[in-house]
């Protein structure tokens, strides 16, 4: 049985007087602090470290010494849990053959985590800890990883793939230790993300700016002519960045208490009809997402102001600052899912938009609960209120549905897909999608 205890924070204490004045806890605050200092320094990264005034060592010490003085400012001792994952994590990808460095990778980067999470279950109000930063780190050294072993296969002819993105990926060489510290800490990406693959960072060190997608236009504005070295000016997407941060930090500070995740714990809740429990769940929940919408458009703001992001010129000739992202805030809040069998006409499309639009957000709403709460035996309180309902219409779904309304035969050719414009991903899409091949256990390539 897991024990409720009261978490003591770790990291500085110093802001703790200026936290008590603006109503925040102390660790929320060190945690603006650390990504405002990321902001500044990123403007000094940019300018006064820039490729062609510096190698690209001075840019990998930086970054990472930058990004491991953050995580003592936020974290203190429990930073501990970073370096070892990045040590131990970085030793198999140095000792273990190419054949299986990504299944061994992933295997001991996804156990450490799971010992993470496990040790955060006993705290009733836990503050922000150590495991973000370790999430992030998983993700970025199993992506590295897999790239190695592509890299590897691609080498010797065994890599049988048509996917673009994965021979686009592939590090040929093992990075050495400065660059992989560097991009496992570094500064912009250490907190909360956003996630970029080892190429694209190596890109971003060596010229100040991320690969642009193949294809696009070359902008040379400030580059004396050398492509490799174009410096834009990244403020509109700072800027723009930083409104959405406002917009949803107004959110946190007075609406995210009108409506409290510990509101879960009380009878109240439970006395309530089933659809204003619902109502309940998507209001807490999604005043709940705009935390993590603020940390993740800020984390944004320090890639864009360091140059991280800029890729280019767009069809309509304007600067590119997506090319990396945490999350596209409109998409995820206005998601719905079409098929195929549903339009017949411009009503059924709208209709089925609607009916997929309110069927997304009751999913949601249902699904973030143990996310917001972070506590089993609430979230399971909560669940059996609902008789599992979105569980069991799921499993229906995944079992049930394809042999009722079995899917349209596929159309689309293999030449076809692999003559489609590549797009740039956020990384989380592709570390996904490997990490998920690597559980396979005997599967070849």
């Amino acid at each position: 049985m897991i024990t409720m205890v009261e978490p003591t924070y770790p990291g500085c204490q110093y802001f703790s007087g200026l936290a008590t004045r603006v109503g925040l806890s102390v660790d929320q605050v060190n945690f603006l602090l650390g990504q405002l200092a990321g902001l500044a320094v990123a403007t000094l990264f940019r300018l006064q470290l820039r490729p062609g005034r510096v190698g690209p060592a001075p840019r990998h010490l930086a970054a990472a010494a930058t990004g491991l003085g953050i995580l003592l400012f936020c974290y203190g001792r429990d930073t501990v849990h970073v370096i070892t994952q990045a040590v131990v994590t970085y030793s198999v990808i140095r000792l273990a053959p190419a054949k299986y460095v990504h299944r061994l990778c992933l295997l001991f980067a996804m156990i450490y985590l799971t010992i993470i999470h496990y040790g955060r279950l006993g705290r009733r109000n836990p503050y922000i800890d150590v495991s973000g930063p370790v999430m992030v780190l998983t993700m970025k050294v199993t992506l590295l990883a897999f790239n190695i072993h592509d890299g590897a296969a691609s080498d010797t002819g065994d890599l049988q793939t048509n996917n673009p993105d994965i021979r686009r990926l592939a590090v040929s060489r093992v990075p050495g230790l400065l660059e992989f510290a560097g991009y496992a800490f570094n500064f912009q990406t250490v907190l909360v993300g956003p996630m970029v693959d080892f190429r694209h960072y190596k890109h971003f060190i060596e010229t100040g700016v991320s690969p642009p997608p193949p294809g696009a236009p070359v902008d040379k504005t400030g580059s004396d002519g050398n492509a490799n070295l174009v410096r834009p000016s990244p403020w509109r997407a700072v800027l723009r960045q930083l409104g959405v941060v406002t917009i949803t930090a107004w959110c946190v500070v007075f609406l995210v208490p009108k409506v409290p995740h510990a509101f879960f714990r009380e009878e109240a809740y439970y006395g309530w009809s089933w659809w204003r429990q619902w109502g309940y769940m998507y209001l807490s929940g999604l005043m709940g997402r705009m935390k993590y919408y603020a940390a993740w458009c800020l984390a944004g703001a320090v890639c864009n102001a360091s140059g991280l992001g800029y890729s280019g010129l767009g069809e309509d000739g304007r600067q590119r600052w997506d090319a990396v992202s945490n999350v596209h805030l409109w998409q995820v809040e206005s998601r719905r899912c079409l098929r195929p069998r549903m339009q017949f006409s411009a009503f059924t499309r709208r209709l089925y938009d609607l009916a997929g639009w309110a069927a997304t957000r009751v999913c949601i709403a249902y699904l973030q609960v143990p996310f917001v709460l972070l506590d089993i035996s609430t979230s399971m309180r909560v669940y059996s209120e609902h008789y599992f309902a979105v569980h069991l219409l799921c499993a229906a779904m995944i079992f049930l549905l394809p042999r009722v309304l079995p899917p349209p035969a596929k159309t689309v050719s293999s030449t076809a897909k692999l003559t489609t414009p590549i797009v740039h991903d956020t990384g989380l899409d592709v570390w996904a999608a490997r990490s998920v091949r690597g559980l396979r256990i005997w599967p070849e390539g």
